[in-house]
């Protein structure tokens, strides 16, 4: 029994490292070094916040 446990605990720690190196690693490195790091840009005002001023009808929820 003490044996599985040990060849589990190993191949559970190889499986968790090449999971880092391949998807948590890069996925790190394109965040910090990437151009766009945010997907909305600001407005002139200065604000992320659009306005969108629209009277909902009745035919747009029809529409859904």
């Amino acid at each position: 029994m003490e044996l599985i446990k040990s060849i589990v605990k190993f191949i559970l720690t190889i499986f968790l490292a090449i999971f880092y190196a391949i998807y948590v690693l890069p996925a790190s490195l394109f965040v910090k070094f990437g151009k766009d790091k945010f997907v909305f840009q600001k407005r002139p005002g200065g604000s992320y916040f659009i306005d969108r001023n629209h009277t909902f009808k009745p035919e747009d929820f029809e529409k859904m």
